[in-house]
C-alpha cells in the first residue's frame, strides 16, 4: 500500500479475512490525507465540575462542517476469535476464549505500532479491569467508536489522550 506522508502518522488495522481487505482497497480515494478543518479554534476541552473532561465549541458550528480530524491509531473488526459456541463451552466460558484470543492479536497489533502511537494507545482508559478483558481489549472496549462499516471499529483518535 502506498504511503501518504501527511504528517498525521499511521494506523495499525487488524484485517480479519480477505473480504474486508479488498473492499478498503478498492474504496475510491484509498488511501487518501487526512481532511483538514476549514476554521481553525471551533472546540476547547476543558474539565467539567462532576464529569471530568469534555469537548466544548467555542463558536457556532453548523451542521456538516468537519470539526477535527485524524488518523486513527487502530482499526479492529467489531470482533476477532474462533467461534467459541459450539457447545463446548458455556456462553461465559466461550466469551473468556475469544477475549483472550482477541487480546493475543491486539499485542501484536499494538507492537507494530511507532513507539509514540504505541504510548498514546497504551495512555487511554480502560474501564474493563475486572470483567476478564485483557488489558489491551479493554482500552478498545472503552474507547472505540463504529465507523460505516457493521464489521469494523475505528479506535482510538490520538488527540483524546494528548488532552491535560
Amino acid at each position: 500500500m502506498p504511503h501518504i506522508e501527511d504528517g498525521d502518522g499511521s494506523a495499525e488495522w487488524i484485517i480479519k479475512d480477505s473480504d474486508a481487505k479488498t473492499k478498503v482497497f478498492k474504496t475510491p480515494g484509498y488511501p487518501a490525507r487526512i481532511p483538514k478543518p476549514r476554521l481553525p479554534d471551533l472546540y476547547e476541552v476543558r474539565m467539567t465540575p462532576d464529569m471530568g473532561q469534555g469537548v466544548f465549541a467555542k463558536r457556532n458550528i453548523k451542521r456538516g462542517d468537519l470539526i477535527f480530524s485524524e488518523r486513527p491509531l487502530l482499526i479492529v473488526p467489531t470482533w476477532f476469535g474462533r467461534d467459541a459456541t459450539d457447545g463446548q463451552y458455556t456462553s461465559n466460558q466461550a466469551q473468556q476464549v475469544m477475549m483472550f484470543e482477541f487480546e493475543k492479536v491486539l499485542e501484536i497489533a499494538v507492537k507494530r505500532m511507532p513507539e509514540k502511537e504505541r504510548a498514546l494507545f497504551l495512555a487511554l482508559h480502560n474501564s474493563h479491569t475486572a470483567d476478564g478483558t485483557g488489558p489491551l481489549l479493554g482500552i478498545i472496549r472503552t474507547n472505540a467508536f463504529g465507523v460505516n462499516d457493521k464489521d469494523l471499529r475505528c479506535c482510538l483518535l490520538p488527540w483524546l489522550s494528548d488532552q491535560p
